[in-house]
């Protein structure tokens, strides 16, 4: 259910006192001569205040939590609520607020909401905040996308890159950003704007819908101050992948309950990628209950020494990632099952967490990313091997070859078809 409140920041009671000017017809209506020492003091929050949108978020918060709601430690715009009408999570994003749970507590909450606010409701959930929901019809499968991104890429970098050879994978495999040194071999300012356009629509798929394309997009964003010839080709092959792929998205196909909830991870590090610094690239994916809920591709803060650390430091990355979704997993009241698996394709890095040691080439490793070993230790988190060609984090810190970046983007992403076929007996199709 989406819950849209007509004119929200009006509602907002101020804390302060705010004065404005007499509006511009004001006193002919009510028939004052005009004068310069009359102003309005404001009751109600209004529009074009800097503090509208968190009077706002107060008001209705102040308002779910009478209702029964607690508000998360994790997230501020989360709240849940458990009673005999059945469960009902509310999640807010200014005046888009999304509600999931019971029908029960849904017709109730629906109730409560029309004698508070003025708000408009809708039960079919298509678009959320730019994204396209598509689910199946015997809801067991979805695919997330985000159209109308990809229809603006379109528009903007259409004739840029109609004329390119289309490659097999998003970035050019082995391919890394190496950063012009001397202005004089970068592109015209014009080009340099339009360079970053169109790197920072590519994060915007990134960030919701296209894991699949995170490293690429994160190799072309370091050239972000200084872009020459090289990057803008290698924006364009990126581009070109995308819009030739744009009816794939995310892929929501959660497993089957069994006993209790479930979360995995898989983490991998690419040692001194970075050819300019020799900074690692650090990259992570997080499956609940089989779908992907967050994922990264990251240059590491600092210089690390050996492959080992490098994976070791990824390990802690992701340990706070595992971290924030069991919190905000908690404030849901949902029950994980433990220990959380992570997988990881280092034999050094995984005894590391699991061992104390002292030796010269890990004695100076920094305090941060030992704490992975508190998570061992009380059966929180238990590190797995795996193959470096199995762990599906490697799409996320380099540019892979074809067969590889197809094996790992398809546990990632699927077409918007695939989730409308159905079979003969109105199941999915494998």
């Amino acid at each position: 259910m989406i819950v849209d409140v007509e004119t929200a920041f009006l509602y907002g009671n101020l804390e302060e006192e705010i004065y404005m000017n007499i509006p511009q017809g004001f006193l002919e209506v009510e028939g004052t001569e005009e004068n310069p020492n009359i102003c309005c003091r404001l009751l109600k929050s209004i529009y074009g205040l800097v503090q509208a949108a968190r009077q706002w978020w107060k008001r209705c918060v102040d308002q779910l939590k009478k209702w029964g709601f607690e508000l998360s430690k994790a997230d501020p715009c989360l709240l849940c609520r458990k009673d005999e009408k059945g469960t009902c999570i509310v999640i807010m994003y200014v005046d888009d607020i999304l509600v999931v749970g019971d029908r029960l507590a849904l017709e109730d909450l629906k109730e409560k909401f029309m004698k508070a606010f003025s708000v408009k409701v809708e039960y079919t959930l298509k678009d959320y905040l730019g994204c396209e929901l598509v689910m199946h019809k015997n809801k067991k499968m979805a695919w997330l996308g985000q159209p109308s991104i990809i229809q603006s890429l379109k528009t903007k970098f259409g004739e840029f890159v109609e004329k390119v050879r289309l490659g097999k994978t998003p970035g050019t495999p082995g391919y890394t950003t190496v950063r012009t040194e001397n202005k004089e071999d970068c592109s015209p300012p014009q080009e340099q704007t339009f360079y970053r356009s169109g790197v920072g629509t590519l994060l915007y798929l990134t960030k919701h819908s296209r894991p699949d394309i995170c490293n690429a997009t994160r190799e072309l964003s370091k050239a972000m101050d200084g872009a020459n010839t090289t990057h803008m080709k290698e924006l364009q092959r990126v581009i070109k992948f995308v819009l030739a792929t744009s009816e794939y998205g995310l892929k929501i196909q959660p497993r089957a309950m069994q006993n209790s909830w479930n979360l995995v991870a898989y983490s991998d590090a690419d040692f001194a990628a970075d050819k300019d610094t020799r900074i690692s690239v650090y990259g992570y994916v997080v499956y609940f209950m089989g779908v992907p809920i967050a994922w990264k591709s990251k240059g590491m803060k600092s210089v690390v020494l050996s492959t080992t650390e490098a994976e070791y430091v990824a390990v802690s990355e992701v340990v706070k990632e595992i971290r924030f979704v069991m919190n905000v997993l908690e404030s849901m009241k949902i029950e994980l099952k433990l220990p959380i698996t992570l997988y990881v394709d280092n034999i050094g890095a995984i005894w590391l967490t699991g061992n104390q040691s002292t030796s010269e080439r890990t004695k100076h490793i920094d305090v941060p990313a030992h704490y992975v070993r508190e998570y061992i230790e009380d059966d929180i988190i238990k590190i797995v091997f795996v193959k470096s060609e199995d762990n599906i984090a490697d799409i996320e810190t380099k540019n892979l070859p074809t067969k590889l970046q197809e094996k790992h983007a398809q546990k990632l992403i699927c077409k918007k078809e695939e989730v409308m076929k159905e079979n003969e007996n109105g199941e999915l199709e494998d």
